[in-house]
This record gives C-alpha cells, sequence and structure tokens, in this order.
C-alpha cells in the first residue's frame, strides 16, 4: 500500500484571535481555531491506515479533542485551546483525494453549525429591532476562514523529482529513507503555502439593495456592522439591542460593541454552543476581567490581625451571591462608578452595573487596611526558537530520525501543554489563554509573571531537551483596550527572538524581553537571557518585601554620564547608590549582592554571547532594575 502526506492549514489565526475586548473574546476566538481543527482531524482520525505526523492525536482523557471525535461531554478540561491551526497526517495514496474532501466538508460543517446557531440566538431578540438584521451575515461566514488541504503521493515524490523542483538534500538526517522524508516534508510545506497564495475568495459585497455600505465593525475592521446600513439607524439599532438586553446566559453586549458576523460568533459562541457540546453550565467557564487579574493577588491577602474576615474580597463569590462582579469597582470613587456628570469626562463606560453597597463596604474597608489595589496586570507569550530545525534533526539525537522523530516530538509537546495549566492557574494566579505545541498565551499578576515564565521554559527543556524557547512580557493598565496589549506582548516576544540580530550567530535566541507601557505614554523596553530572570525575580522579591527604589531612578538620571564610561566604573557607581538606600529590614549587604551578581550576569551575557556595546548593556541594565521594581507594585 502507497502512502500520501495529507496536510491542512487554517486561518487567518492572529487577527483572529486578537480581535478581542474581554479575555473571553481572546480565549473564543483560540478555542475556534482549536475546534475547527479538531473538526478537521475527525475524519482521519476515524478512518483507518491514517498516521498523524503533527500533533499528538491520542485522546487524553477530558482533552478538547476527545470531546470532538467520542462526542462525550467531559467537563472543564475540554476548554482549553490545545491543538494548533495546521496539521498533518500520513494516509493511503488510493482514498488521499476522498479523506481530503472530507476533512474541508468537516471543517466547512462545523463552522456551519456554530454560526447558525448564534444566528438563529440572537434572532430571537435582534429581528425586534430590524428584520434584515443579518442581511450580511451568511456572505461574511462564508468569506472569512481560509481552510486549506493538499496531498503529496509519496509515490510521485521520488529523489528525482525532489531533485526537478529544487527541494534541497536534508543533511540532518542519517539513511536515504529519512534523508528523503525530510525533503518530502519540505516540499509539502511549500505546496501548502503556494495553495493558500492562490486560494478562492468567496465574493463578498456589502452593499444593501438600498446601495448603501453599512458601517464598519468596532472589533474586525475589515467586515461591517450587523443591522441598517444608514449610519443614524444603526446607531439606533445598536443602542436599542444594548440597552434593554440582559443578553444570553450572562453574556451580553455592551454599549460600543457594535459587530459583525464574525465578532458576534466570537462572543457568543460558548453560551450558545460550547456549553451543551461539552455539558458545562454556561456560568461555570468564567473569565476574570484585566482589573481583577491586575488586583488578584492583592484581593487574595488575608486581612490584618484584629481586623474583619469579611474585608477578604472573594470575586467569585461575590459573583454567585449577586450575580454580578466588576473589577473596576476596586477603582471607582462611589458605588455608581461616576466621578462626575460629565459622561464624555467618565473613565469608565455607561453601561457598567453599579456596584452592590455590601460588596461597595468590603472594598473600602479593604482599601483602609491594604492601601490601593494595583491596575497593571501582565501578559506572558512564550514560543519554540528554531522549532523547524528540531522537527528536521537539527537538534539533538534523541527524539529519532524522519517520521517518528516528528511524532516523538509532538508527543513530548503535548506533555509540555498539560504542564502549562498547571502551572499557570495552580501555582501563579493566572488566566491561561492558550497552550498549543511550542506557543503559550497567558495573564498573570505582574508579580507573578517572572516566576511563571521560568517555570514554563524549565518544562519546556525538560520536554524538549537541546531546544530553547522565547518570548515576552508586556505589562498593561487594566483600562488599556486589550488588542493594543497583545500587540506590546507580540513586539516583545519579537524583541527577544531578534536578540542577537547583527551579532556572529543571530539564530541563537533563547530570551525574554519586558515591556512596561504605562498608562502616562511612557514606555520601557527591555531584552535579557533566561539566565538572568533569577536574578530578576530576587530583585523583584525585594521590592516586594520593601526595599527602596530611589537609587534606581537617580541612576537613571546618571545614565547619560555613566554611558561613556567603562561598565567597571558604572558598576561601582550603581553599588555606591545601591549602598545609601534604606532597607529596613531587608539585609543591605544581600540586596547588594543581588545587584552586583545580577550586573554581572547581564553583561557577561550581553557582551560575549549577544555582542552588545557597553551603552546598550548598562541601558537595558537600568531599565531591568525600574522594571523589577514596577512589576513589584504594579500601579503608577
Amino acid at each position: 500500500m502507497t502512502s500520501a502526506i495529507l496536510s491542512f492549514k487554517l486561518g487567518p489565526v492572529q487577527p483572529f484571535i486578537e480581535s478581542a475586548r474581554t479575555m473571553r473574546d481572546l480565549w473564543s476566538g483560540s478555542y475556534l481555531l482549536s475546534w475547527l481543527a479538531a473538526h478537521a482531524m475527525k475524519p482521519l482520525i476515524q478512518a483507518e491506515n491514517v498516521k498523524f505526523i503533527t500533533p499528538d492525536t491520542s485522546l487524553s482523557e477530558g482533552s478538547l479533542l476527545r470531546a470532538v471525535i467520542t462526542g462525550e461531554k467531559k467537563g472543564k478540561n475540554a476548554t482549553l485551546p490545545s491543538l494548533p491551526h495546521t496539521f498533518a497526517a500520513m494516509v493511503p495514496a488510493e482514498n488521499a483525494e476522498g479523506l481530503r474532501r472530507a476533512v474541508l466538508q468537516s471543517v466547512r460543517s462545523e463552522w456551519q453549525n456554530i454560526a447558525q446557531a448564534v444566528q438563529a440566538a440572537l434572532d430571537q431578540k435582534f429581528r425586534k429591532h430590524d428584520l434584515k438584521w443579518a442581511e450580511f451575515w451568511k456572505a461574511q461566514v462564508e468569506s472569512y476562514f481560509e481552510f486549506t488541504v493538499v496531498v503529496l503521493p509519496l509515490a510521485e515524490a521520488t529523489y528525482e523529482r525532489m531533485n526537478e523542483f529544487g527541494i534541497p538534500e536534508d543533511d540532518s538526517q542519517q539513511t536515504d529513507e529519512d534523508k528523503l522524508f525530510g525533503r518530502q516534508w519540505n516540499l509539502i510545506g511549500a505546496l501548502l503555502d503556494m495553495s493558500r497564495s492562490v486560494r478562492h475568495v468567496p465574493n463578498y459585497w456589502p452593499q444593501s439593495e438600498e446601495g448603501r455600505f453599512p458601517v464598519k465593525c468596532s472589533l474586525f475592521g475589515t467586515y461591517e456592522q450587523m443591522g441598517p446600513p444608514n449610519f443614524g439607524e444603526s446607531r439606533a439599532f445598536w443602542k436599542s439591542v444594548t440597552s434593554d438586553w440582559d443578553g444570553i446566559k450572562g453574556t451580553r453586549l455592551q454599549e460600543n460593541d457594535k459587530f459583525c458576523a464574525i465578532a458576534l460568533i466570537k462572543r457568543f459562541a460558548w453560551p450558545v454552543y460550547w456549553s451543551e457540546k461539552l455539558g458545562l453550565a454556561v456560568k461555570e467557564l468564567r473569565f476574570t476581567d484585566t482589573a481583577t487579574m491586575a488586583a488578584s493577588e492583592w484581593l487574595e491577602t488575608s486581612a490584618s490581625k484584629g481586623t474583619s474576615s469579611s474585608s477578604r474580597l472573594n470575586p467569585e463569590k461575590i459573583r454567585y451571591e449577586y450575580n454580578e462582579w466588576n473589577g473596576q469597582w476596586l477603582h471607582w470613587v462611589n458605588p455608581n462608578g461616576r466621578a462626575n456628570t460629565n459622561a464624555k469626562a467618565d473613565p469608565e463606560r455607561m453601561d457598567d452595573p453599579a456596584c452592590p453597597d455590601e460588596v461597595w463596604s468590603l472594598i473600602q474597608q479593604k482599601k483602609k487596611i491594604q492601601g490601593k489595589p494595583p491596575t497593571y496586570y501582565a501578559l506572558l507569550m512564550l514560543d519554540g526558537d528554531n522549532m523547524g530545525k528540531v522537527f528536521q534533526g537539527d537538534t539533538g539525537t534523541q527524539f529519532g530520525n524522519g517520521l517518528a522523530r516528528f511524532q516523538e516530538i509532538t508527543k513530548r509537546l503535548t506533555r509540555f501543554g498539560d504542564k502549562v495549566q498547571q502551572i499557570v492557574e495552580k501555582k501563579h494566579n493566572g488566566e491561561l489563554i492558550y497552550s498549543g505545541g511550542d506557543d503559550v498565551l497567558a495573564f498573570l499578576p505582574t508579580t507573578q509573571v517572572v516566576a511563571c515564565a521560568q517555570e514554563i521554559r524549565q518544562a519546556f527543556g525538560e520536554q524538549i531537551t537541546g531546544a530553547s524557547l522565547s518570548g515576552g512580557i508586556a505589562v498593561v493598565h487594566y483600562k488599556e483596550d486589550l488588542r493594543y496589549a497583545l500587540e506590546q506582548v507580540r513586539l516583545a516576544e519579537r524583541a527577544a527572538k531578534d536578540i542577537s540580530k547583527g551579532t556572529k550567530d543571530p539564530s541563537k535566541k533563547d530570551a525574554i524581553a519586558i515591556a512596561i507601557c504605562k498608562r502616562s505614554g511612557e514606555h520601557a523596553n527591555v531584552v535579557l537571557g533566561w539566565q538572568q530572570t533569577e536574578y530578576l525575580e530576587q530583585l523583584l522579591q525585594k521590592f516586594i518585601a520593601g526595599a527602596t527604589d530611589r537609587w534606581a531612578y537617580k541612576l537613571r538620571e546618571e545614565l547619560p554620564v555613566l554611558e561613556g564610561l567603562c561598565l567597571e566604573i558604572a558598576r561601582d557607581e550603581i553599588l555606591r547608590l545601591v549602598n545609601r538606600g534604606e532597607y529596613g529590614s531587608i539585609s543591605k549587604e544581600e540586596f547588594k549582592n543581588v545587584i552586583s551578581g545580577f550586573f554581572d550576569a547581564y553583561r557577561n551575557e550581553m557582551q560575549n554571547t549577544r555582542g552588545w556595546s557597553s551603552s546598550r548593556i548598562l541601558e537595558g541594565f537600568v531599565r531591568l532594575c525600574q522594571s523589577a521594581s514596577f512589576l513589584a507594585r504594579g500601579r503608577d
């Protein structure tokens, strides 16, 4: 029996996920992609003589994939987006074309099922305000996603044909058979990219019968809002829809949510479709808001001795008792959230619910004991380095060779993903949005993000030995648009990947970047190797314990002068400034040891490994010290 490689890819990925207003939107985008990928895999998993190359398709207990394939309602574990948007499998050549059609049919059908379920649920409310509110729904749904499947019959992918196509030799493999597979794998990737570049785009023409073009969606700027095309009528439609509607099972729209079909599906797919498919009550999947994430450790801190235990706030308990919780209540000046009567100057949104009097009292009591809560949270994004070389054999021999190597690595990546959820949510008070393959996206308190990133990196190294991981941390105010926060963490990740750009070894990554994005517009960006994160975490903990950071601001003032001096003199000045600080119960000598060790480790890596200049190293170290201070307090 001859075989063929079948490869699938789903897109667009990044713009779909990142078009989000809430953490629920962000999760929903990731989950929808994983859910659709699972349905694309379904015909192959159920077929005979099919072997997946990537990802690992073992039906782990409670996984999303198991829920899709078996129909079992396994609960909350199946709500973790864990499948990549692309996969490949070895299939019987004689059945390849039929399986290709089955994959496309399965994924397209499921996308239509979700879209139709959401439309039907919304129609009960929306049609009261406009009978033709969904005029462009079908066209938007059919034109958004790209589902691409290509097949490479291996009998036709011989050495001679590889040479004709100009596919280079794969010297990373040992045997002729494995070398040929490496070249075939590169060819299937090229075919997939080529097919996507010439895809058929459905005709989408958002012109109404009256010849008008509707207003653009407030989340997906490339698509138009549902509802009337006329601007005034459209505004009235959305005002009516959002003002007197409690939503669907707790999921609702706010006054500035004027959505296209794709955005509405992201927002309502959970209460309308997935909760029933997974056998979960809608309220069992709760995502915190960014203000609550920023204050999560502050909220968990127990009341001081001699004070009422009621000063401890529990958002989940309050949500259960009052059917509402809003992290912005922690920062309001009164329980109605109105700083003044001028709505334009009001920093809070007009449709935020008022804070119950009893909860307001608890918040004020806790503030008197602990002070104001933090207002910044951290986004963490991690991604494996040079994973193409890892899969094809340039990194490590412990994974095997050829097809077996791909399968072994994907199994290890699955085990890594299982550990990530425990690290983020059980150990560091975070919310995991996505963990699939070598990619991770999570929300965390600022005080926990460095330690969490370290543990994830260690877990990755334990599974994919010899490989490295890079990523970004973005520290953002809870009021910032979530799309802005995602852009900043992606830029930080890119900075980490580019840490050695222009040096003798530009392929060496293995780094993490931090972007402190202050509400005032003052930003600080810095990159460091993983080896220095141990010192960064030690410094962060010292600041949490009460160490002064005034020396860091003085050091920043002196930076223009110090940049013209050698690093040894700069190091002496740093320690002199540190020595003048007051540290209370914290040992000054211990603090100085942390600073000196941090400086030496950072200088050694950036100078010897990364090839940075002395002035760049000094500026980076100053930013790291200030970043540690900001992470510790989580507020301006």
